[in-house]
Order: C-alpha cells, then sequence, then structure tokens
C-alpha cells in the first residue's frame, strides 16, 4: 500500500520554525514529536500494513521572511531526502518550496530535480498570500518536464478568506475545503494545464468541496479553457481520501472522477493512517477496486524502484 499524504517536519527545518509566526500562527514544533522523527511513523506504517509513504513538509503557508523561508524549505527537503535515503524502500517525497517568491521556488526544486527520490511537488492553497494559477508556470513546467505531479494541499489552520470561519471549528472543518477547492479551480479554469499539457495535480482531502461542485462549475465557467473543468478534473486530476470515512463525499468522489483517480492520504500523523484504509475497505468497493486505491494508482509515481523516467506521461 501507498499512503499520498504525510508530513515531516526534519529537525533542522523544525528549528528554523522556532519562535517564529506563519501566516499569523506559531509554528514551533516538538523535536522528538511524532511530526519530528522517523521511528513512530514507521511503526505506523507497519501496524496498518503500508508499504511507502509519501514524505512532504507540514503545510505551514507563507514565512513572511524571504531569507528565512528559503532557509526552511532548503532545510526541509535536505531533510526529507535523508530520510528517503535511510529507508529508501519506505519512503519518497514531496518538494517544499519558499512561496510566494516564483525565481526562488523555481530555483529550490531546479537543485533538488535530480534527486531519485523525489516523486512530487507539494505547493499549499493560498488564497490571499499567492494564487498559484498566476505567474508560477515556469514552476509548473519544470514539475511537468520531471514527471513531478502537484500535491495541492490546504494550508494548515489559516482562515484567510473571511472571519466568519475563525469559529465553531469552521476553520479546518470548512474553510480548508472550500479555499483548498477554489485554488484548485482557478489553477484548473485558468488553462494552467493547457499552457502546461503534461503537468498533473494530486488534490489531497477529495479536493474539498469540488467534486460536489464540479456540474455547476461545467455551466458557469468563462476561463481560457479548452474543456469545461470537468474534462481536467477527469483527465488530469487525482484525488486523496484523507478526513473523509466511507460515505457519501467518498462515493460523490469515486463516482465523479472514477476509482482510478482515487488515492490513499492519511495526513499522519495529524489522522490515523487506518481512518483513510478503513474509508476504502467499507466503501463497498470490489478487490481490484480497493487495490487500486491502495496501491496501484498512486505506483505511477510513488513506486521506489520504478525510476521516475520510466513513469507514463498523463493519462
Amino acid at each position: 500500500m501507498i499512503d499520498v499524504q504525510t508530513h515531516y517536519v526534519p529537525t533542522k527545518a523544525a528549528r528554523l520554525l522556532h519562535d517564529i509566526e506563519v501566516d499569523g500562527i506559531s509554528r514551533t514544533l516538538e523535536l522528538d514529536s511524532p511530526m519530528c522523527t522517523l521511528d513512530a511513523r514507521l511503526r505506523a506504517m507497519d501496524d496498518a500494513g503500508v508499504n511507502v509513504s509519501v514524505l512532504s513538509m507540514a503545510p505551514i503557508g507563507v514565512v513572511a521572511d524571504e531569507q528565512r523561508r528559503r532557509d526552511i524549505c532548503r532545510a526541509a527537503n535536505d531533510g526529507l531526502l535523508e530520510a528517503c535515503a535511510a529507508h529508501p524502500n519506505r519512503f519518497v517525497m514531496a518538494a517544499a518550496l519558499p512561496l510566494p517568491d516564483p525565481s526562488a521556488a523555481h530555483a529550490e526544486l531546479a537543485r533538488i530535480s535530480g534527486e531519485a527520490a523525489l516523486r512530487a511537488v507539494q505547493i499549499v492553497a493560498q488564497t490571499t498570500g499567492y494564487r498559484p494559477d498566476h505567474g508560477f508556470d515556469e514552476v509548473f513546467s519544470l514539475a511537468a518536464n520531471q514527471r513531478l505531479p502537484i500535491l495541492l494541499h490546504p494550508a494548515a489552520g489559516v482562515a484567510d478568506l473571511s472571519p466568519a470561519f475563525d469559529d465553531y471549528g469552521l476553520a479546518s472543518g470548512m474553510h480548508a475545503m472550500v479555499s483548498h477547492a477554489l485554488v484548485a479551480a482557478r489553477m484548473i479554469q485558468s488553462g494552467l494545464l493547457d499552457r502546461v499539457p503534461d503537468l498533473e495535480l494530486i488534490l489531497t482531502h477529495l479536493g474539498g468541496i469540488l467534486p460536489f461542485l464540479i456540474d455547476r462549475l461545467d455551466s458557469r465557467h468563462a476561463g481560457p479553457t479548452r474543456h469545461p473543468p470537468s474534462h481536467y478534473l477527469r483527465t488530469r486530476v487525482h484525488l486523496d481520501n484523507c478526513g473523509y470515512p466511507a460515505g457519501p463525499a467518498l462515493r460523490l468522489a469515486i463516482d465523479t472522477v472514477g476509482v482510478e483517480r482515487l488515492l490513499i492520504g492519511s495526513d499522519w500523523p495529524s489522522r490515523p493512517i487506518a481512518a483513510a484504509l478503513n474509508a476504502v475497505r467499507g466503501a463497498g468497493l470490489s478487490e481490484r477496486e480497493e487495490s487500486a486505491i491502495m496501491r496501484d494508482n498512486a505506483s505511477r509515481w510513488f513506486d521506489p524502484a520504478v525510476p521516475r523516467a520510466q513513469y507514463s506521461r498523463v493519462g
């Protein structure tokens, strides 16, 4: 099994985050916490039967200081690569980029682009700090040329659309899913996937509310795309199932994009790995469909035994 969404903050990156605020939130981490260590992660993988985890930096959002931002991403990527080198059959990684600076992001991705363990690029979905649909084509072109999908993840704890999301747990329960879908929709409807024809997106958390809204987006879209939004959702996008049990939302995602575009994403250590696996096991799928979601679909990018050069292109 392959878990495409797990978060790891290497020690040097965690130290650089100490006592600073990101998007107005303190991101200080305990260095012995599961977020910053590997032993508990490997035990959790073994207990759940997960063979490979995709490691990505915690989705912290925008660091105001430009140099600190570059230093954190460099330290994070170096630490992620070290973890993959220590456990080459268990871990691959998604790059962290010093957004919102496109030139710095391109330089950091180019620096590590030759690393075999690099298998994706994480973009934190922001609606006010920056907009990934504008000004980042060179970054996305580099990713596509390297056969690296974009792993789009909501910004942790940030409710930047409206203060109305600040109460009652709505920042995580609703805002994260709304803003995530908004950023994904802008990327799709801006024509980005036409401008960069080999680029593919992996949307965490079932793409937020995007599958639910896709028919309405088709009927209302006015972007410069060659096809309606649903075309890209069904041909250029994969979804992970993090945060959703077996139920209507998961079924809607399957009905909208197909089993072949669903992936396992646990969000470990924030959530138990078993929750993502049990959701698939409880969805009434065939053995073949379960295998596709739990392993086969993700192996296209994230099988450590398969070099990136052998990956198929868009499909």
